[in-house]
Formats: C-alpha cells, structure tokens, sequence
C-alpha cells in the first residue's frame, strides 16, 4: 500500500513530495524528512506501519495520495518435483515432473482485482454519511469517484511505475473531518482443464483422470476467498509524531466487505456505495488542526 502527501496541489497531477509505502513484509520511506517505518501491535497483531509526516498545516490546498500496488515476482525456477516451498506441480515435460510458484497468480489477482479506496468528509464527528470525495487506485488503474481537484496520475516511484489517486480535501482538515479508507476486490473466475503434459499457465494439478491425464485448476477463487478474508488495511493518525516511532493514537481497520475501529472516539466503519461498488471504508476522526506535528499511518497484514 502506497501513501503519499504534497502541499500547493489543487489538481495538479505532480508526484508527492512525501511518500512511502508497506506491505507484510517490508516498509519503505521513499522520500520525507519525518516519515517512518516502525512495527507496532495494534489489537494483538503485529504490523508494519508506514508513518507519512505533513509539512504545515493541512487544508485545501494539500493532496493525499494512495495506492495498492503489487510488484512482479520472480520467474519460475523451473524446479523439479518434490516442488520447493510455494511452487506446486503443474504438469509433466515427458521427462519429470514440474513446479511453479503461486506467488505469480496471487500478484495477477491483486493487479486486476483489488483497489485502494480513499474519501474524505468535512463536519463529519461520528457521521456515517458517504464520502464527499473519494476515489480509487491499484494496477489495473486509477478513478476519481466524486470530487473537484482530485487526480489520478501515474508516478514512477523508485523504479515502480504506479498508479495514485490524489484525493484534495476542502478547507482545513481538523478535528470535524474524516479520512476514509478502504479495500475493495472483486471476485476471480474459476478456470479448470485437462491436460497430458502441462496445465495452463495460472492453473496447477489437483488430480488425475482415469485415462492418465492430469486435472487443472486455477487457484484464483480460493484466493479471492482467503485475500477477503484475512488480508487488512491498518489506516492511523497520531499528533505530536515529528518522526516518532510511537503507535497511532486513532486507528481501525478495513478488509474487503468488512471494517472495524481498533481505537478512538468518532471513528466509524461504514459500507457505502460508490459508483458501482460497495465498499467497506474505515472513517479516521483526527484531533484539532491536522498540521507539520501530525501522521498519517497506513499499514496492510495478511494472517
């Protein structure tokens, strides 16, 4: 999950000047004097944490970026049964038989299915009245739902091509506003086949027929099924946090049709429609003025 932040940016399209990104192993401040990357167990879990610390106040002028991204893994090794940790059999060449990691039907999933959704709402204590402004990113693109000035643009990251949606809150954003953030996929087709030799790509062996040949499955429902199911977006603020490395003070959660508030007074968990989708989108209610003292936590953990 990226996330990111730029001052002076009615919809501009510009890259943030603050970013960073996580996932479940790893967490990288990209660019940002005060970002950090800290480990904190929030509800009994232990999750990596990105902190994107703001310069000044934040208000009409400013831009938060997000995103879910997914990097490519890498090529099959071409291993040879018994296959090796996350590598299953795919088939036979004739002469052994094969594997192939999983890893690369998941990442093909994520890029096609799954979204960041981010909103935000002014005059909004404990309100559970649909986003003002929203919009979405992940590989597959970018979309502003509602809203003037925000943006959807594509920001070489490093040496990632990624897609942002920049969402332009109105006014200054204090402790009557709310930051909306959210998980959305949808769900993989089934696809099974037989084959003598290799299975499809993305599909593995689950069995054998009577007449010799294997029986191929795509493991892309199941992994619809287990990435709803276990997989979170940890979304946080904290004031007083110049680079500190203390956990968020307000913070909840949102998994795909799901969300839950983990601590702090005015936060909500609430599914809205947006456009087509429905999508369950955790609220953060911050504390007074939201300014250079603050952070912004994203955070995102598979069990």
């Amino acid at each position: 999950v990226y996330l990111g932040w730029r001052d002076g940016c009615d919809g501009c399209t510009t890259d943030p000047a603050k970013w960073g990104f996580v996932g479940g192993d790893r967490c990288t401040s990209g660019l940002g004097a005060g970002n950090t990357c800290t480990t904190q167990t929030l509800g009994g879990t232990q999750v990596r944490l990105f902190g994107v610390d703001f310069d000044g106040d934040v208000d009409g002028n400013d831009k938060l970026y997000g995103s879910l991204h997914c990097t490519t893994p890498p090529a099959s090794s071409g291993a040879i049964a018994p296959c090796p940790a996350g590598e299953f059999v795919v088939g036979t060449n004739g002469a052994s038989t094969r594997c192939a990691p999983i890893a690369s039907v998941v990442a093909a999933y994520v890029k096609e299915q799954c979204s960041l959704y981010l909103g935000w709402q002014d005059n909004c204590d404990g309100c559970v009245t649909t986003p003002a402004k929203w919009g979405k990113a992940g590989d597959a693109g970018c979309m502003n739902g509602q809203g003037g000035d925000n943006t959807c643009s594509e920001a070489m990251l490093v040496d990632q091509s990624v897609h942002l949606f920049g969402l332009n809150p109105d006014g200054d954003v204090d402790g009557n506003d709310k930051l909306h953030a959210g998980l959305r996929c949808g769900a993989a087709p089934s696809a099974m086949s037989s084959s003598m030799t290799m299975c499809p790509a993305g599909q593995f062996v689950v069995g054998t027929a009577t007449d010799g040949s294997f029986l191929c499955e795509s493991p892309a429902p199941a992994i619809t099924n287990y990435f709803a199911e276990r997989c979170s977006l940890f979304f946080g603020w904290a004031d007083n946090c110049n680079g500190c490395t203390t956990p968020p003070t307000k913070w909840g959660t949102a998994k795909v049709g799901t969300c839950a508030n983990g601590i702090g007074i005015d936060n909500t968990c609430t599914t809205f429609t947006l456009g087509e989708a429905t999508v369950a989108m955790f609220g953060l209610s911050p504390y007074g003025d939201v300014d250079g003292n603050d952070a912004l936590y994203v955070g995102f953990h598979c069990r």
